[in-house]
């Protein structure tokens, strides 16, 4: 019961105001609706305090997901880690401490090549993408999805229907 949540928060797409922490998180998923989808946001925003977020990105040194702050990629082994395990020098899996890593300090958003938003009509769709669970051609960006709008081409889709959030290109 701690408000407001600091660093990132576990937010339900379907229950308006249902935000856990990240110590909450796994305990408050097999709580709740078992079909209802969560999504990780950071507060304060990435952009507000110049942190970044890789979201869909899990260090491979403490499996702490998202990423947050500086992102330290392996360009031998391709595995992930954070500023904490890469200075501490960990080397998980395969990984090596005389490959050469890459350094990310913001994130790369996510492209939705070949996908058209239905509400605006914006191509390709940038960052997260809300596709319908009825009407899987139906597909929004997130302004369209907040803002409820309805897709031109589908005349059974209802505004009823469960969204899922696609991070996938």
């Amino acid at each position: 019961q701690i408000s407001p949540i600091g660093g990132v928060r576990f937010s339900c797409l379907s229950c308006d105001g249902f935000d856990v922490c990240e110590k909450c998180y796994e305990t408050a998923r097999k709580d709740h609706d078992s079909s209802h989808q969560f999504e990780a946001v950071e507060h304060p925003l990435a952009g507000e305090t110049g942190v970044a977020v890789h979201r869909r990105i899990r260090c491979a040194g403490c499996n702490t997901s998202p990423l947050i702050g500086y992102r330290y990629h392996c360009a031998v082994c391709r595995v992930d880690m954070c500023q904490k395990c890469f200075f501490a020098r960990k080397t998980p899996g395969r990984h090596k401490e005389t490959h050469e890593m890459r350094l990310y300090s913001t994130p790369v958003p996510v492209s939705h090549k070949s996908v058209r938003c239905d509400g605006c009509g914006l191509r390709p769709i940038v960052g997260r993408r809300f596709q319908c669970d009825a009407c899987i051609s139906v597909n929004f960006c997130e302004i369209c999805y907040r803002e409820g709008s309805e897709p031109k081409h589908v005349p059974n889709h209802s505004k009823n229907h469960a969204f899922s959030v696609v991070y996938d290109v």
